[in-house]
């Protein structure tokens, strides 16, 4: 099945796009690193049990909280719409609404929505198709739940999403069901709601149109305020509290990466206020994206103008802050690159405190973007690949970058660090690999503790 799926249709298509864009030597090279891929076309999406799920749905909430699922829809393929709607109905969590907003101008979906006997099935027919954006808005003015959920008319969610978002937000201990709600201790009886998160996503991957081949699950990082500044990597399945989707709403001007405009403007505003880390990843696959023809996940390029959005949102994040750069598309669709000014964020930007490239030995990378301990994240990839979900290629916040490819800030509340890191470089040249990778932690280290980010840019580089 994997060989078969590499030399599909589809796949011959998008090398033909890719090359015409990229050229031979950057598609001969992705070609290669596609077919070294093999051990994801083998995924298996991980489901609860029936035990599990059953616990979830008898759990003793302490602060439920109603979600609003809304889903924009347009001459929705019937097949599609119910499989959407029986996946909402099969939450094991009970508060939740489905909105629906129809722009459709036949009656498929109305009469699909409506062969269903549920409450909390809530349905408009718009007099108008206004746009994705639009039609969405009409979606969020419907919506009464304290958190909103965005989610496509095709696609699925697992029947423990909202149970998986809820507990996040309320942070819950399981609770014994021999004690009574008033022995609870402050921890389990779950977060207030001032320290519950604002946004959260989730894991996702890709659903072929029968529902019958899953592949490339996309396992995401913890909140990354520069990758998300490279690519929508939040994307699926996104929870964002009802207060501030609905002070911002969806963009018309954005159609197409509308959701990635959104997600960069509640960046921006919870950057503003402080709060960054309210926003929470849940480290679970718990949405399906299905890929039919037509769609953009099957078929990147059926909307370049989705990607001309995104880059036109992110160049507007970019305004936002200020900051003396332009966004460009890179060569891999939907991934953005913002050049700085002289190439230099550290003049641009007071939050970077560090910004460090790649190391490559031997066509390889070596060292660069490291952990706490010191493990490379991309060691052994090729220096003309970009890694897993292009990650590899794109820049990012890091725990630590290596000394031998990097850049401190010379601001004044830097200045202690960046005289350390001229003490340490002047030793490189005759110290061990444990050693420069201790420095390069020791480094970092102090300028995250100075309250800045360390970036890794795979642009720079440095051959040894």
């Amino acid at each position: 099945m994997g060989v078969t799926k590499k030399i599909s249709i589809t796949n011959m298509k998008k090398t033909i796009r890719y090359f015409k864009k990229n050229g031979f030597l950057n598609t001969t090279y992705a070609i290669v690193e596609r077919m070294t891929k093999s051990q994801l076309d083998e995924y298996t999406p991980k489901l609860p049990t029936e035990e599990e799920l059953e616990e979830q749905r008898t759990y003793a909430w302490k602060n439920p909280v109603k979600i609003s699922i809304i889903v924009p829809a347009y001459e929705t393929k019937e097949m599609y719409l119910q499989q959407m709607i029986e996946s909402v109905l099969a939450q094991t969590y009970y508060d939740w609404e489905l909105v629906i907003a129809d722009a459709s101008s036949s009656n498929l979906v109305e009469d699909v929505v409506k062969s269903y006997d549920d409450v909390r099935i809530v349905y408009e027919r718009l007099k108008d198709n206004k746009g994705i954006s639009e039609n969405t808005n009409e979606a969020l003015r419907l919506a009464t739940g304290d958190y909103v959920a965005l989610l496509d008319h095709d696609d699925i969610i697992t029947p423990d999403t909202l149970y998986e978002v809820v507990h996040k937000l309320d942070q819950e201990a399981v609770l014994d069901n021999d004690r009574d709600s008033d022995e609870l201790t402050e921890a389990e009886s779950g977060r207030s709601e001032a320290d519950r998160p604002i946004f959260i996503y989730t894991d996702e991957d890709k659903v072929n149109e029968t529902l019958t081949h899953y592949y490339e699950p996309n396992y995401k990082q913890e909140f990354n305020l520069d990758l998300i500044l490279s690519n929508n990597y939040i994307c699926h399945f996104s929870v964002i509290r009802a207060d501030y989707i609905k002070s911002m709403g969806f963009r018309p001007e954005y159609d197409g990466a509308q959701d990635y405009d959104l997600f960069l403007r509640i960046v921006a505003r919870l950057w503003k206020e402080k709060k960054l880390l309210k926003i929470e990843h849940i480290d679970k696959v718990l949405y399906h994206w299905r890929c039919h023809h037509g769609s953009t996940s099957e078929n990147p390029e059926s909307k370049m103008y989705a990607y001309e959005a995104g880059r036109r949102a992110l160049q507007d994040f970019v305004k936002g802050q200020c900051w003396n750069a332009v966004v460009t598309h890179t060569e891999h669709l939907g991934f953005y690159r913002i050049n700085y000014d002289n190439d230099n964020i550290l003049a641009q930007r007071e939050d970077v405190g560090v910004v460090g490239g790649k190391v490559i030995r031997g066509k390889k990378i070596h060292s660069g973007a490291m952990f706490l301990d010191g493990t490379a994240l991309y060691k052994g990839l090729s220096m003309h690949y970009s890694g897993y979900m292009h990650r590899g290629a794109m820049q990012q916040d890091t725990d630590a970058v290596d000394i031998r490819c990097m850049k401190v800030s010379k601001s004044e509340e830097m200045n202690d660090i960046w005289l350390y890191y001229n003490e340490c470089y002047d030793r490189v040249a005759n110290a061990t690999e444990e050693e420069i990778i201790k420095m390069s932690l020791e480094i970092c280290r102090r300028v995250r503790e100075a309250g800045k980010r360390v970036v890794y840019d795979p642009v720079m580089c440095v051959t040894l």
